[in-house]
Formats: structure tokens, C-alpha cells, sequence
């Protein structure tokens, strides 16, 4: 499956203090796997071990970007028969939340979409995705650290999300990353809540 917007849109965010906006035209973002080009794809599978060509910007949520990776994510978890992704994230979450997206090059290769309340100083965390030719390259957890960072900076205290006990790659991640977990037996019998206080980092 392509990563790809519509013709002439526009990708703009933030990548750490400094002001992403990249202009592409339709075909330009791709993950790996959709290559039909075998050398293609190769050479991306092979520059993916390289941590120091990833970089980040994030959007709202609520951008064709966002949608086409969840779209993905979803179809995943449905084939390999497991729960949904982290967290219910209903329309008014996504129009509320902000999406960090890896890249390298012109390769989507994660996401991450979080929504930060001001009030609680709570951030909830709804999505991590990573391309599945790049997984166990440490994307994910360059993610999770690049979103804490980003709801420390918009002072926030505490992060939270849940999650299937079934994804178990996902699980070891969280529990590696100093997150908290609780059972939850009235949400579903393989549903866990992880919880990490930010306010010492």
C-alpha cells in the first residue's frame, strides 16, 4: 500500500524547535513494503538500520496522512487477529491530537498520534505505528521519546493510553519505558492501562 496525498498538498509541522513544511506531489510519501521494485525496496529495508537518517515532523491528526496509516494499521491487527490499537480514538480525539510522523527520506516509516488535555496536564496517547519492514529497528521507542518529550515541553505531567494484551512486541515496549500497567477487566479481559509520570524528566 502507498502513503500518498493528494497532488499538491501540503505537510507542515514542528521537528523539535524548527519549522517542518515540505511540499510533495501525489506518490511522494512511501513505506517500504509498497514497493513493487525489488531493488527499491531493498535499498530501503537495508538504510532503515541507519537511526541517524530518521527524522520527524508532526500535524494534526486529522490529516489524509493520519487516515491512510490507520487505515493500514487497522487492516493489520484485523488479519493477525488481534484487538484494536491503543486507545478509542472517536473523530472529536483526532480532530483534537497531534500526529508525529518518522520519516527517512521519502519513507513514512512510524506514527505516533497523541492529545494533551492543559487542564489535567494528562496527554493520552492513541497510536503507534511502524512500518512493518522496519520494526525491531527501534523506531518505535524514537517515537515514544520524541512524543514524551513533546508533552513535557506543553507541560504536561502524565501519559497514559491502553492497550491489548495481545500485542505483545508493543507491551515489552511500554513495560521497558518505565510505563505503569493496570488490568482492565470492564474495558476487556486483555486490556491493560499503562501510565508513566513525565514530571521528573
Amino acid at each position: 500500500m502507498s502513503l500518498n496525498l493528494n497532488s499538491h498538498s501540503q505537510v507542515r509541522g514542528l521537528s523539535g524547535s524548527r519549522r517542518y513544511e515540505a511540499s510533495f506531489h501525489a506518490r511522494s510519501f512511501w513505506t517500504p513494503s509498497s514497493y513493487a521494485n525489488r531493488e527499491h525496496r531493498s535499498k530501503c529495508q537495508k538504510n532503515l538500520s541507519r537511526s541517524e537518517k530518521w527524522n520527524f515532523f508532526d500535524m494534526p491528526a486529522d490529516c489524509s496522512l493520519f487516515r491512510l496509516i490507520d487505515r493500514q494499521m487497522t487492516t493489520e491487527l484485523r488479519r493477525s487477529g488481534h484487538d484494536h490499537p491503543e486507545g478509542s480514538l472517536l473523530p472529536s480525539n483526532v480532530r483534537r491530537a497531534r500526529a508525529t510522523f518518522a520519516h527517512q527520506d521519502l519513507f513514512v516509516v512510524g506514527m505516533i498520534v497523541i492529545r494533551y488535555h492543559a487542564a489535567s496536564k494528562l496527554a493520552k496517547f492513541y497510536r503507534l505505528w511502524v512500518e512493518p519492514a522496519a520494526r525491531k529497528s527501534g523506531i518505535g521507542r524514537a517515537l515514544m521519546n520524541v512524543a514524551e518529550r513533546h508533552v513535557v515541553k506543553r507541560g504536561g505531567r502524565i501519559i497514559e493510553f491502553d492497550t491489548g494484551l495481545d500485542l505483545a512486541p508493543a507491551v515489552a515496549l511500554y513495560r521497558s519505558l518505565g510505563y505503569d500497567e493496570t488490568p482492565l477487566p470492564e474495558l476487556n479481559q486483555n486490556s491493560l492501562l499503562f501510565r508513566k509520570s513525565l514530571v521528573q524528566r
